[in-house]
């Protein structure tokens, strides 16, 4: 009887050991894929932290090129309006007639037919507009076959917008998904290489596939 007891009291032991083992091999498993989760997390958040860097990094580059236009086009509105300030030694005589406003604004004068002091509507004195370009990276491709078919990246898409656009440029051209990835790490290292937006790049899909496809 007391080895039948204790036999038992073996099982029970074994059995409390093999539960306990269990309970930790789920422990375990419950751990491994909440610090997979975490992992995945932490990679997605640095992915979309990237993208944000780049977008802001582009945004500043489309900003300091518009500027850039801006001071152009400043710099050439001042040189028409003063070439169109200074009159002709022959108009002097019309000059002393005007009011002072006419002046401060000077254009080109004459005399029309009825021999009044006639002024021309001075130039606007608001800067030019400076236009946002429509496309920020532009690859002409090279189908097959002297295919072509344009591969547009809009100013506000990001690189995480590339999949999407890929496989809507696929669709559309009724080309083969299997040259998504390739196209989508081409227009990465477009991105990465501009030093100027827009930009336009020309391309062959059977060579951007033969270097980003593997």
């Amino acid at each position: 009887q007391a080895a039948r007891h204790s036999a038992a009291e073996l099982e029970a032991s074994r059995a409390m050991e093999a539960a306990a083992s269990s309970e930790a091999r789920e422990a375990l498993a419950t751990q491994e894929k909440a610090f997979a989760s975490e992992t995945k997390q932490r990679r997605e958040a640095q992915a979309e932290l990237e993208n944000l860097k780049a977008a802001l990094e582009r945004s500043r580059l489309l900003e300091r090129q518009a500027r850039e236009r801006a001071q152009e086009y400043q710099e050439q509105l001042g040189q028409s309006s003063f070439r169109a300030a200074a009159p002709r030694d022959e108009n002097l005589d019309d000059l002393r007639s005007l009011s002072p406003p006419s002046l401060s604004r000077g254009a080109n004068l004459g005399q029309g037919d009825g021999g009044e002091s006639e002024e021309i509507e001075p130039m606007s004195e608001h800067p030019v507009p400076v236009s946002v370009p429509s496309v920020l990276i532009s690859v002409e491709l090279d189908l097959g076959h002297g295919v072509p078919a344009t591969l547009s990246i809009a100013p506000w898409q990001t690189r995480g917008d590339f999949d999407e656009v890929v496989s809507d440029f696929l669709d559309q051209h009724r080309v083969r998904r299997v040259f998504g990835d390739a196209l989508v790490k081409y227009l990465e290292e477009v991105e990465a290489l501009a030093t100027t937006f827009p930009t336009v790049t020309h391309a062959n899909l059977a060579e951007i596939y033969s270097q980003f496809g593997r």
